[in-house]
């Protein structure tokens, strides 16, 4: 719609978007199959692969965890460099550390407008990061080639089974939900204290769109809605019809057939 016919210049664009959001994992299944949060992000790539000169962002991290508000935000602020993105959120927290102008509206009404010039540090933790320095109680067991430490907010009552073998970890523990932390992991376990994000976490983060178009293409417009693509639209949803649907529509068509022949 925005004149990019070549089908290399559309895959190279699209995929550098979904990545950068964090979502080329998905690029082929369906909206029913993935999340909320996941969705949120396809629409926030739809907007971004057209390149647009200004984003107006409505709630961007509404359905995101933490994790994802934050990537969401820092792309945003990059995007912001360069162009410009005006965003409503309720996050008051998120609004102080990125904007640089906050309009604040209060049932409908501007009630104030300022500039947001600031060196403060977003307080604001992320679900899936564990810091190891804040649990109250750690138990470490070393035996010949075993290390193993235990991390617990208070003292627990736990009966633990743990077997090697193979190259896998089998753990039974009662009443407990075990998950695993690793490369597939989104949990992350940090061996030091929760520290406040500084404006150093976004300025350092590059969002490089501009640079990957290939500027010397020239776009080309046309209708959408033309004969060809009707037909062959039409052609492709018939094609990928169930056999009883088919057969329906052929009983249709023949009763339609014979229904034009007896008028006549």
């Amino acid at each position: 719609m925005i004149g990019v016919k070549n089908k290399e210049e559309i895959k190279k664009r699209v995929n550098y978007i979904l990545k950068s959001l964090g979502i080329y994992k998905y690029r082929n299944r369906y909206a029913n199959m993935i999340s909320g949060g996941e969705r949120q992000r396809v629409s926030i790539a739809r907007a971004l692969v057209k390149n647009p000169s200004i984003i107006i962002a409505d709630e961007p991290t509404g359905n995101l965890d933490s994790r994802n508000s934050l990537e969401i935000m820092n792309i945003i602020k990059s995007i912001s460099k360069d162009k410009l993105v005006i965003l409503v959120t309720h996050e008051r927290n998120l609004a102080e550390f990125y904007a640089s102008r906050i309009i604040e509206v209060v049932d409908g009404k501007v009630v104030s407008d300022r500039e947001n010039e600031h060196n403060n540090d977003l307080d604001y933790r992320i679900d899936n990061k564990l810091y190891l320095k804040e649990f109250k109680e750690v138990e470490e067991f070393k035996k010949d080639n075993i290390d193993l430490k235990l991390y617990a907010d208070n003292k627990e009552n736990l009966k633990i089974k743990l077997v090697v073998k193979n190259g896998n970890i089998y753990i039974e523990a009662n009443n407990y939900k075990i998950e695993a932390v690793d490369e597939n992991s989104s949990i992350e376990l940090i061996d030091d204290y929760y520290k406040k994000i500084s404006k150093e976490e976004y300025e350092k983060y590059q969002f490089k769109y501009e640079e990957m178009i290939n500027k010397k293409y020239k776009k080309r417009y046309t209708s959408i809605f033309n004969p060809i693509t009707i037909i062959t639209d039409g052609a492709r949803k018939i094609l990928n019809y169930s056999i009883l649907k088919k057969l329906l529509l052929l009983r249709f068509c023949s009763f339609f057939y014979v229904y034009l022949i007896s008028s006549k």
